[in-house]
């Protein structure tokens, strides 16, 4: 059996109890800063200011896309 057939075997089996593990825990949403406990009812408007104000969203592309993923794609399409 690989990892993977493992992995969505495992996934698969705790999925159902996902929710009252998480309930059993006894933690409101407001100290996990969710976003999905907005009771005033603008979820949409709350999760834009979220990805707006996230550190990912700061810059229009990531060094590591610069560093990394740019160079292996220049030298995967010299090899085509």
């Amino acid at each position: 059996m690989s990892i993977k057939d493992l992995y969505e075997e495992l996934t698969d089996q705790i999925t159902p109890s996902l929710l009252l593990l998480t309930e059993a825990s006894s933690l409101d949403e407001g100290s996990l800063h969710s976003l999905l406990d907005n009771k005033a009812e603008a979820s949409y408007e709350s999760f834009y200011r979220a990805a707006a104000n996230s550190r990912l969203n700061k810059e229009q592309s990531l060094s590591s896309i610069k560093d990394y993923v740019k160079p292996l794609s220049m030298r995967l399409s010299a090899k085509l």
